[in-house]
């Protein structure tokens, strides 16, 4: 159990460093305006904005790779589909909702709902279209945090494969680490320049070195938030 900890907890310091320097992007990316396609379930793309009058015409001219369709609604005109990916009913009884396209602006900290009405005018600025079944459910990757990390082997299809790049001059030996009671006992998860885990505790101690913990960490400072 010692030695399968030992390994765990080294797993997670040879990540510290790499997703240290991959997750940010440069000031003059940041100033750039951008559009996130979310589909919701780990699958991300990101588009330099080609500007139009409404967010209709700024959608169709970005996004290219892929089929994009608009239905018109009582609701105005939304996004029906990108990439096949539509509209579709989640849950059952009380907990019944309808998955959707929505629009989010980024207002230089987080994603504000905007709406779901792309007839309205694009006045700027960064842009996410988000597939979620309610308007409080944001994009986790944004302009500054765009590699995301936030489901076992990166989305839903557990695909592994990741946008980001390893570093171009990893430190030896690693200048950085934290160990716990315990391994590491679930995937690490990134998101928003921070690092996510769960540890076990240790087996037959007492008191707080007992208790199964989730731990987020800071890579770029070099501290335990939580």
């Amino acid at each position: 159990m010692a030695g399968l900890t030992r390994t765990l907890v080294m797993a997670l310091v040879i990540l510290v460093p790499m997703l240290c320097i991959t997750g940010g992007v440069s000031a003059e990316e940041a100033d750039e305006q951008y559009l996130l396609v979310d589909h919701g379930d780990g699958n991300t793309s990101w588009y330099t904005v080609v500007p139009g009058t409404t967010l209709e015409g700024m959608i169709l001219a970005t996004v290219t790779d892929v089929t994009v369709e608009f239905v018109d609604t009582d609701d105005g005109r939304v996004v029906d589909s990108i990439d096949g990916n539509s509209t579709i009913t989640i849950g059952t009884g009380n907990n019944r909702q309808e998955c959707s396209w929505r629009v989010y602006a980024w207002n230089s900290v987080e994603w504000e709902f905007l709406t779901t009405d792309v007839s309205e005018r694009y006045g700027g600025g960064c842009i996410a279209l988000g597939f979620y079944p309610k308007d409080s459910l944001k994009p986790a990757s944004n302009p500054e945090y765009r590699t995301v990390w936030t489901s076992y082997r990166g989305d839903s299809s557990s695909s592994g494969v990741s946008g980001s790049v390893g570093p171009d001059n990893a430190a030896a030996p690693v200048e950085w680490y934290v160990t716990y009671p315990g391994a590491v006992d679930g995937t690490i998860l990134y998101a928003d320049g921070m690092i996510y885990h769960t540890s076990s505790g240790k087996y037959g101690s007492v008191g707080m070195d007992n208790l199964a913990r989730m731990n987020c960490l800071d890579p770029v400072n070099r501290e335990v938030l939580w």
